[in-house]
């Protein structure tokens, strides 16, 4: 993609001060970028590990459990032992306000008919999650094979069911007596771009080399001085000394359509990546493996040279 602004002193100078603005650089201005296809070397694993019981204590001490187990399972399926992290565990929240919908739903159903009737005392479930994040090598070079390693890593992930997301979906006694209220629930969460708790979230990253970067960043220099030099012939000017030069560099979007239409996903992902990528500065992630590429940008100006 290439854009380029022409600013001359004069009229530029008079803009700036008609608006109240710091008048740009003298010169004739122009950008260049490159992109960085890389192969990712990882992919990531994001998921929280889920536990219920009847308070806060009962499930952190299930959570123990879940814990222990996942611990076992990631070993099996080749983890990279410094990736494994936990975070701390904590209440789930989109679960804290079905809860409290439930319980009014219960009040509702169990309170007295009679005048003076009391309402009955609920015992909610309470859900306590444990984030946990993984890394896993990735060893194929061909794009085919790449794509068909990851996919049967991540049916592997899954069936192992990490998370205990099946033990927590098992109904308490209060929400069986609930039960098409709770899949109702349920159904508009995810409508409104939910995802159902346990679910894990992947990633891939890849290193950029020093001289990956370097080659970019001569590739975009090269790209901006042209079009200057075609800029100048076209007003009659000459391309003189560089007046400013700079460089910067982006991971490159991924599609749209990988987040599935998402929101709530997409907002999710964009968080790990914002989180993972700001772990290494020469590091790129992205949600597939085929989205793994570093834009690098240069801009320059140069003086106004004299024929």
């Amino acid at each position: 993609m290439l854009w380029l602004t022409v600013l001359f002193f004069g009229l530029s100078l008079s803009a700036s001060r008609l608006w109240g603005q710091s008048p740009p650089e003298e010169g004739i201005q122009a950008g260049g970028t490159a992109d960085i296809a890389l192969r990712p070397e990882q992919m990531r694993m994001s998921v929280d590990l889920i536990a219920k019981g009847k308070d806060v204590a009962e499930a952190i001490e299930k959570l123990k459990g879940v814990r222990a187990k996942a611990e076992g399972e990631l070993a099996k399926l080749g983890a990279i032992k410094e990736s494994v992290k936990f975070g701390d565990p904590q209440l789930d929240e989109s679960e804290v306000q079905r809860r409290e919908q439930m319980e009014a739903m219960l009040r509702s159903r169990l309170t007295p008919k009679r005048a003076g009737g009391k309402p009955p005392v609920i015992a909610a479930p309470v859900t306590v999650t444990l984030p946990l994040e993984a890394a896993f090598p990735l060893t194929a070079a061909d794009a085919s094979e790449l794509l068909i390693e990851a996919t049967k890593l991540q049916s592997r992930i899954k069936a192992v069911d990490l998370a205990a997301a099946k033990n927590a979906a098992e109904p308490t006694p209060e929400e069986a007596e609930l039960s098409e209220e709770m899949e109702q629930m349920q159904q508009q969460f995810e409508e409104r771009g939910g995802r159902k708790p346990g679910t894990p979230t992947f990633s891939y990253a890849a290193t950029v080399l020093k001289e990956q970067r370097e080659k970019a960043i001569a590739e975009a220099f090269q790209m901006a001085r042209e079009e200057a030099e075609r800029l100048a012939r076209a007003t009659a000017t000459e391309l003189g000394p560089i007046r400013s030069l700079s460089a910067s560099s982006q991971m490159g979007p991924g599609d749209a359509d990988e987040y599935g239409g998402n929101y709530y996903y997409q907002a999710r992902m964009a968080a790990m990546l914002r989180q993972q990528g700001g772990k290494e500065r020469n590091e790129v992630v992205g949600p597939s493996p085929q989205s793994l590429r570093l834009q690098v940008h240069v801009q320059v100006t140069y003086r106004i040279g004299t024929k």
